[in-house]
């Protein structure tokens, strides 16, 4: 679980259209036996664009082991 978690931060990372400065990854288990796993994009972004480029990151990662729950907020421009 802990692996996921890294795959998906470091793909954000190495995506240079997305700013990751401001998204996190969590990964929480719920229930008796833990069976389910949920992982969590919390923070901001820049655009909408990149909340979906997030999003898919870790979809791709999380595959049918996890659900991703989508709590990242776009940032207004000034």
């Amino acid at each position: 679980m802990e692996r996921v978690v890294e795959m998906i931060l470091r793909d954000i990372e190495d995506d240079n259209t997305i700013n990751a400065r401001g998204v996190n990854v969590e990964f929480s288990g719920k229930g008796l036996l833990k069976k389910r796993k949920t992982v969590r994009l919390i923070g901001s972004v820049d655009s909408q664009a990149e909340r979906e480029k997030v999003r898919h990151i870790a979809e791709h990662h999380a595959g049918d082991q996890y659900q991703v729950e989508d709590e990242l907020t776009v940032r207004a421009r000034v």
